[in-house]
């Protein structure tokens, strides 16, 4: 009996000492993993405030569908100003091409004062024909300056509805609708240029153009250039009337001297501006006719010399053997 109280005493003495080391190793475990790991505490849970209302997944998709829909609105709203903008710009364009052709043509009725008179007429009558032909020109340069005014008018008020002003530069719709309008500011051009060079006997500045328009509306430098080469059909067809009506020969040469000026200012903007070698080609065939009813002339007139009536049916003839120029203001023009 002392034995089995023996060992029930050492057995119930062995176990504090093995739940002790225990916890001694389990202690320096967590030190030696505190050393190299830190703890952090975890964090907190959201929690929905008792006033958020719940999320309505089916009012989102319409919220964003109806956006998405205002969008597309506007786009097609935008683009159908475009299209309205653009059709009303190139109406206005072939308006301003036809009365721009009426100009030319009602300018090519020019009589040229210093034309000879007949053989058969005496000083009083030279003088009384130099006065007519005056008095016609002046009339003639007064219903021409009444269509300019009209053809200005109408360019301003469309620039100013359309919103093409210098100002317009901000957002570009000047140069975004220029194509549109640029086939009828070249006609002006060509006509303002043709009108100012029988009255002056120059060449019409850009900044002379801009004067007329002001801010209302910008001329671009290329459609003035572009202008300035479809006036050479008219000066050719110019020299050609002069030479019909007996003008004096200095006054074509003077002509055919401006025509060759204007092709070689033109040529260095081939490579930059749309369209300028096509009508430098036209140029080209434009000076050739002119020289080649000059060369002819020239010819007739040394063989001719002493027969003035027979000079004069040589000279028609040569003209009738010419190309035609009875359209050269509007074929030759290269008009788009």
């Amino acid at each position: 009996m002392s034995d089995s109280t023996t060992t029930s005493a050492a057995a119930a003495g062995a176990t504090p000492t093995t739940s002790t080391s225990t916890t001694q190793q389990h202690s320096g475990d967590l030190k030696r993993r505190g050393s190299s790991t830190t703890l952090r505490p975890a964090a907190p849970k959201r929690t929905r405030s008792s006033t958020e209302a719940p999320r309505d997944n089916g009012d989102a998709h319409h919220q964003d569908a109806g956006n998405v829909e205002s969008i597309f609105t506007l786009f097609r709203d935008e683009i159908d100003h475009h299209n309205d903008r653009r059709d009303r710009l190139i109406k206005a364009s072939r308006d301003v091409t036809s009365l721009s052709k009426k100009l030319i043509f009602h300018l090519h009725r020019y009589s040229f004062p210093s034309a000879p008179a007949a053989a058969n007429k005496n000083d009083d009558d030279d003088e009384a024909a130099a006065a007519a032909r005056t008095a016609k020109n002046a009339k003639l340069f007064s219903q021409a300056e009444t269509k300019v005014d009209e053809i200005v008018t109408l360019l301003k008020q469309l620039a100013e509805h359309e919103g093409l002003g210098t100002d317009a530069a901000d957002d570009g719709r000047g140069y975004r609708y220029e194509r549109n309008l640029g086939g009828g500011i070249e006609e002006f051009i060509e006509a303002l240029s043709f009108h100012h060079f029988l009255r002056h006997d120059t060449l019409i500045t850009l900044p002379e153009v801009q004067a007329r328009f002001g801010e209302t509306l910008r001329i671009p430098v290329e459609r003035y250039l572009l202008g300035l080469s479809d006036l050479t059909g008219e000066l050719m067809r110019l020299a050609t009337n002069a030479v019909g009506q007996g003008a004096p020969r200095t006054y074509v040469d003077g002509i055919l001297a401006l025509l060759r000026s204007i092709r070689d200012g033109l040529d260095p903007f081939v490579p930059f501006i749309r369209d300028m070698k096509k009508k430098q080609t036209v140029t080209n065939q434009s000076v050739r006719k002119v020289e080649d009813v000059m060369y002819a002339i020239a010819v007739r007139t040394s063989e001719f010399a002493q027969d003035p009536t027979a000079l004069q049916e040589m000279v028609r003839r040569t003209l009738a053997g010419a190309p035609s120029t009875t359209t050269a203001g509007a074929e030759e023009g290269n008009d788009d």
